[in-house]
């Protein structure tokens, strides 16, 4: 067989609006246009309008036309079957292809009637042959991925994407890897976690922008025992992308089985990191929380971070530098911290006897070529391994592990890092079902850290909505734009939102400032405002490290946090009980607005406070779109209500200002006072303490 090119398109029915009133069409069957038409299939309905998602399928066959008319014929035979099930086996290369409309399945396997969704499933004889699907992107249709990534932007279609495995990868910060795409017209698009998924995006300022899906049974996937290759996706539409992304939520995606820690949110974290990366002591621990308290910010815990092993992965506490641990952290429970430390999955080779011991233990991944050899950013190439979560024995032995040096040191918690399958030996052998790897390795690791209680923190995702524990953007770069600096920040913030994860750690403000001094005052003023609405506020680098002046704003801007806390809790609340993310993108509460829909610099706290901060450097104004509904300015003294959809132009913000909005609940007038008091009780607590700081 030769390299086959041929591409059919199937157009996939959407529901119509019909006076006002949400409804679809029942005529379910597919309608056949002929041999020789662009289109082979496309849904017959009553209606003359309807909007529709055009999917390419490339099912490897040089003889286009006998398949279609094979394909023709089998559909004749199968179209008042009330399941439509569509199969077809074309002598050449025995393919098939399968449409349902009533065997949906959610993500626990469970059938669900949807007049709404189709299913595709592709099936190829051999697995060495490659499937591909492809969406067409148009003009003025915005899309909404699930996927971490290092220039993240918002909407999706304005980002170039290479062919990239959908798999948690420390390539370019795709530790977020989620198979779930959301449109604009209320259109999604599922891709079964099983497949062997790979994707591409041509933005829409292409020639030929699309996106596209490929299976392929090919490295980072190991399917030794397949006899075939398949695809597997479902297609669904609904009125509007708010109603789309609430149905992924219930068949799909999931929501979080309880609420994590709340402390976190209430006040600000602090983390040696960026400050001190690894040099840290117990003196720099206790001098550090010292300046904290001296200088009046308040915290939720004290994060320890690099570099408080004997060698990596020891776990082991280095008694040069902590002589004394629990006597440490003892000191900074008196000051009124919790404790936290960094821990992650690997074992260097240099750490001896550790490395030989866990060797021998069994408690490491293999490759394919039965070799341990990985890397990660504090080893050479070969020169680490990753214990293999995979093996229940070795998630028991780990995260004991943990608990013994919890209970030994008096910690509180722990900061989890890495966790991306990619970090493994490749191609990695896990012992979990081969349709689950190697997003097995992660999903592991996470689940049974969550096992550690509600201040456990992570950073990758890999179906794992379901945990209730903060998941942390990977590290920011200090930087403006979005080379992963304060430009991605809303992106990513509201990209994890989309993705079933709302319980959002926005990294460290100001980055990580890998190189030193790129943390500037105003950068750093910036970044904190632009946090202030989000889940949690984190500091390293700290304030005093600058002027008088931006202590005491960074100081007015965690104390706004803290007031507006109780609402960012609910809102998490909610996110328990029915799925609703914390943070929103404008479209949520404007899902039929063109300008809201393609937003991607300002979000949402639930669905009455809009935040719209800085984000250019030098800039001491920027424009801000308000959707419909009436918006109290929160900062105007005057009190000013603007009714939306309106545009603010050339909005003030010099350095101290933070643009935000409250939502005018006419329908709820005690919702509106409360939100107003809280508001005017924050302006006075400030002209009494702050001004005289």
């Amino acid at each position: 067989m030769g390299s086959y090119s041929a591409i059919l398109t199937l157009t996939c029915l959407t529901p119509l609006i019909c006076s006002g009133v949400f409804c679809v069409s029942h005529d379910t069957s597919l309608h056949y246009l002929g041999d020789n038409a662009p289109l082979l299939f496309q849904h017959k309905t009553s209606q003359s309008e309807s909007s529709i998602l055009s999917v390419e399928l490339d099912y490897g066959t040089e003889e286009t036309g006998k398949f279609k008319a094979d394909l023709a014929r089998q559909f004749q035979k199968e179209k008042e079957n009330k399941d439509i099930l569509v199969e077809v086996d074309v002598d050449l290369s025995t393919m098939s292809l399968s449409v349902n409309k009533h065997q949906l399945k959610d993500k626990d396997g469970h059938i669900i009637a949807d007049d709404n969704c189709l299913t595709f499933s592709m099936m190829a004889d051999l697995p060495s042959t490659p499937l591909k699907a492809c969406v067409k992107l148009e003009q003025g249709v915005h899309w909404y991925n699930a996927f971490q990534i290092y220039f993240q932007d918002w909407p999706m279609e304005k980002m170039k994407i290479e062919r990239h495995p959908m798999i948690t990868d420390e390539r370019e910060n795709h530790a977020v890897a989620e198979p779930y795409f959301l449109n604009s017209k209320g259109q999604f698009i599922y891709l079964s976690p099983q497949m062997t998924t790979f994707y591409s995006l041509s933005p829409i300022s292409s020639p030929e922008p699309k996106l596209c899906f490929y299976s392929e049974i090919v490295p980072p996937y190991y399917r030794p025992s397949a006899l075939n290759n398949f695809m597997n996706f479902t297609l669904c539409h609904y009125e509007n992308p708010r109603t789309a992304h609430r149905k992924a939520v219930q068949y799909f995606l999931g929501k979080p089985r309880a609420m994590p820690d709340v402390k976190m949110v209430q006040y600000p974290i602090w983390t040696t990191w960026a400050q001190y990366k690894t040099r840290i002591n117990s003196t720099t621990l206790i001098e550090y929380a010292n300046d904290i308290k001296n200088h009046g910010f308040s915290n939720s815990q004290l994060e320890i971070d690099d570099n408080w092993e004997v060698c990596y992965g020891s776990e082991v506490i280095d008694s040069k530098s902590f002589p004394n641990m629990k006597d440490t952290i003892t000191q900074l429970n008196s000051l009124g911290y919790r404790t936290t430390i960094w821990v992650h999955p690997f074992i260097n080779k240099d750490c001896t006897p550790y490395y030989n011991q866990y060797k021998a233990m069994d408690l490491l991944v293999v490759n394919i070529k039965g070799n341990d050899n990985t890397q990660w950013w504090n080893s050479g190439k070969g020169e680490a391994a990753h214990f293999d979560f995979s093996k229940p024995r070795v998630r028991d032995w780990y995260f004991n592990r943990l608990e013994v040096l919890r209970k030994k040191t008096g910690l509180d918690s722990f900061k989890l890092d890495a966790g991306e399958s990619s970090f493994a030996p490749q191609v990695p052998i896990l012992s979990c079902p081969e349709e689950r790897q190697p997003g097995c390795l992660s999903t592991a690791y996470l689940e049974n850290a969550a096992r550690l209680g509600p201040m456990i923190e992570f950073r990758t995702g890999a179906q794992t909505q379901h945990l209730p524990n903060y998941i942390r953007m990977i590290d920011r770069e200090t930087y403006w734009d979005l080379r992963c600096g304060l430009g991605t920040l809303i992106p990513t913030l509201l990209m994890l939102n989309m993705a079933g994860y709302p319980f959002v750690m926005p990294d460290i403000i100001c980055g990580n400032e890998y190189q030193p001094g790129t943390c500037t005052e105003e950068l750093y003023i910036r970044w904190t405002q632009a946090n202030v609405f989000m889940p949690i506020m984190q500091f390293s680098i700290p304030p005093w490290r600058f002027s008088a002046e931006t202590v005491q704003i960074v100081h007015k801007f965690v104390l706004l946090h803290t007031i507006y806390s109780d609402k960012i809790v609910s809102a998490m609340s909610r996110a328990v009980t029915d799925g609703t993310p914390v943070n929103l993108p404008l479209w949520w509460i404007a899902p039929s607005d063109p300008v809201a829909l393609a937003c991607g610099d300002e979000y949402l706290l639930g669905e009455d406070i809009l935040v719209a901060p800085v984000l250019t450097k030098g800039a001491v104004a920027r424009d801000i779109y308000l959707p419909k509904g009436q918006w109290k300015d929160a900062i105007d003294p005057e009190q000013v209500v603007y009714n939306g959809p309106k545009w603010l132009k050339n909005y003030p913000a010099p350095i101290d200002v933070l643009p935000y909005f409250l939502k005018v609940q006419n329908s709820s007038p005690s919702s509106s006072s409360s939100i107003y008091l809280i508001s005017y009780c924050f302006i006075l607590f400030l002209f009494l303490n702050y001004f005289s700081f």
